[in-house]
């Protein structure tokens, strides 16, 4: 987390063994606000699937994968994030189980965790972010209705093709 400068001279280490600090304040196009921020080795697990979600991702460094039945035969990797993206924002915003896994996809992969606590300082600073969020969170649900009225048509055309609509 290069990008980050600590408030505490030495990170603390959480129950993983995951390197934990406090964020004091962020350089770049960020300000200072108080986060927790973790640093995750490649292939080291962000959040479970069916975990209770209560934060949302803020991803400075490295590549993570969302994964559906992670760990399974069935195991598909559903998208990829990059510095600068958010990630989990629906657990922060409704607090329903994770829907997916995330996953490290490279070592030092560093992301801050918005959580409810933390989330009106984190945009009342940067109120640039909040039009990223929510850019985002409409190309997510852009994609999503595209894929599902794709998924509709498919449907309806092997109907006809079977005689059955």
């Amino acid at each position: 987390c290069d990008k980050i400068t600590y408030q505490k001279s030495e990170l603390e280490k959480s129950s993983d063994d995951t390197p934990v600090a406090v964020i004091y304040k962020i350089s770049g196009s960020k300000m200072e606000v108080s986060m927790e921020t973790k640093t995750f080795r490649k292939g080291q697990v962000i959040f479970h699937e069916g975990e209770a979600g209560d934060s949302m991702c803020d991803l400075y460094m490295g590549r993570v994968g969302v994964y559906a039945n992670y760990g399974t035969d069935d195991q598909r990797l559903l998208t990829e994030y990059y510095p600068d993206q958010y990630f989990g924002e629906m657990g922060l915003l409704d607090h329903a189980p994770r829907s997916a896994t995330a996953v490290a996809l490279e070592d030092e992969t560093c992301i801050s965790f918005v959580t409810e606590d933390s989330f009106g300082e984190f945009f009342e600073k940067n109120p640039a972010r909040v039009l990223m969020v929510m850019q985002q969170l409409s190309q997510n649900l852009r994609k999503r209705t595209k894929d599902y009225v794709e998924v509709c048509r498919t449907i309806h055309e092997q109907a006809v093709k079977e005689g059955n609509a």
